[in-house]
């Protein structure tokens, strides 16, 4: 169940450079009479990008501080960003003192700390499938919740993403002054065996031939390009402990690290707050719905992915058990143009996560650079505030009951054969119908009604 607040609009950019960027985004939405629920904090808050800090020249606390009680006496939000990987190797910064003391990271095939390479340079990785990653986690949650105090949090690149493919380093001392991986693949079948010694049989094909863990029976065409299944990830051969002390491999939990992630942060925020916790997350899995919000990643400013967001987005991940999501409005990746945001606007008003956010080197996007967008925004967005109170009841009925929140026509008229291709027009919940448009240039729509009375 999510926070009421949380079905409000949300503003972010990667590519924020300093506290007075941000101040400036939440005071030029006022004037432009754009409503604006939250704003986020992407990476560039960080002191060099490392988890659980501030950047202290162009995010000094104290004003960040500041910041967060005017947002909260304005009755808005502040969300921002972590990331899983821990800055490796660096002795002054505490949260890495306390993993390494604390035990609970992600081990490679030696027994050591497995060491990717994310935005801080090389790190190493909470395990959130143990219970010392889990009280880890907590820790540096509490600590960072009492220097500034956030309304949520977005947890991002939780695949685990990794620049290098495979362990950067494989035990080795980190390079002086290095920030670029030193990957290869050293790491053997038969020494990732030996951990697993006791129960061989989850290790073995069902004829009894040894399974090798690196090279599967069924490999999948990773990346379309058939790359080894640590491409850009943690080597399969890694290995975590489960909260009953037993071993698991990278192979049997990958897919379950971002619901471990969020499920944890939701816990940790719900022991912290007397209400209930927002957490965004980007990797997901099956019940990730009922512990986060999700987003559908870095998608482009094109006109497909605004039509993709509708079919590959809401309409699938409510089927699927995951009904608060939505994709970047306006759109992540390239420039987006003032037609393209106008339309997407219009869409994403009706997401149930609807916020608009953009990368770094690309123009800005926010919805008042445009005259016509900031006059569609103000009035669509309007128009979603109206429905809140619809949103929020469909949002208890998708906990309770577990029925989506945005659905395809053909949910409500199942014996409407009509209905089962469409995928260009939605419902929010079984009342309300939106017909979109999706394409460039185009000024009327044509949508199918079924037989009923609208």
């Amino acid at each position: 169940m999510q926070p009421y607040w949380a079905f409000g609009f949300h503003q972010c950019r990667y590519g924020m450079p300093n506290l007075e960027y941000v101040e400036q985004v939440v005071a030029n939405y006022s004037a432009a009479n754009i409503p604006l629920d939250t704003m986020w904090g992407d990476i560039d808050y960080m002191d060099v990008y490392k988890d659980f800090t501030w950047d202290p020249v162009n995010y000094p606390l104290d004003q960040v501080q500041s910041f967060t009680n005017q947002l909260h006496d304005q009755h808005q939000q502040y969300v921002v960003i972590l990331d899983p990987g821990i800055k490796y190797n660096d002795t002054s910064y505490a949260s890495f003192n306390e993993l390494v003391q604390n035990g609970g990271y992600i081990y490679d095939v030696n027994g050591n700390p497995f060491v990717g390479q994310v935005w801080p340079g090389y790190t190493i990785f909470p395990d959130f499938m143990n219970s010392d990653g889990q009280s880890y986690w907590n820790e540096q949650l509490d600590t960072f919740l009492k220097t500034v105090p956030y309304d949520g949090l977005w947890v991002d690149m939780n695949e685990i993403s990794n620049f290098c493919s495979g362990e950067c380093l494989n035990g080795a001392p980190v390079p002086p002054s290095s920030t670029t991986c030193g990957c290869s693949s050293s790491t053997s079948a038969s020494d990732f065996y030996s951990l697993f010694d006791q129960d061989m049989t989850i290790f073995m094909y069902d004829d009894g031939d040894s399974f090798d863990p690196e090279n599967p029976p069924y490999a999948i065409n990773n990346d379309e390009n058939h790359d080894a299944l640590n491409n850009k990830a943690v080597d399969v051969n890694a290995y975590h402990y489960n909260m009953d002390g037993s071993v698991l491999s990278e192979y049997d939990c990958h897919n379950l690290y971002g619901l471990t992630e969020a499920r944890q942060t939701h816990i940790s925020l719900s022991n912290f707050y007397s209400e209930r916790p927002f957490v965004l997350t980007r990797s997901s899995f099956p019940s990730s719905g009922h512990w986060t919000a999700h987003w559908t990643g870095d998608n482009a400013s094109q006109w497909p992915d605004l039509y993709y967001s509708i079919v590959g987005s809401m309409l699938n991940f409510n089927i699927l058990g995951i009904p608060m999501i939505g994709s970047d409005i306006c759109g992540f990746l390239d420039n987006t143009t003032e037609e393209l945001c106008a339309r997407w606007i219009e869409v994403g008003s009706f997401y149930p996560f609807s916020r608009n956010h953009d990368t770094t080197g690309v123009i800005p996007q926010e919805l008042y650079r445009w005259p016509t967008v900031s006059a569609i925004s103000s009035f669509i967005l309007r128009v979603r505030y109206s429905l809140i109170p619809v949103f929020y009841t469909l949002n208890y009925q998708a906990t309770t009951q577990g029925s989506p929140i945005i659905r395809p026509l053909f949910f409500e008229f199942p014996s409407d054969t009509s209905t089962f291709g469409i995928d260009r027009q939605f419902l929010i919940g079984s009342s309300i119908m939106v017909i979109p448009v999706l394409d460039e240039g185009a000024t009327s729509v044509n949508g199918y009604f079924p037989a009923a009375t609208w």
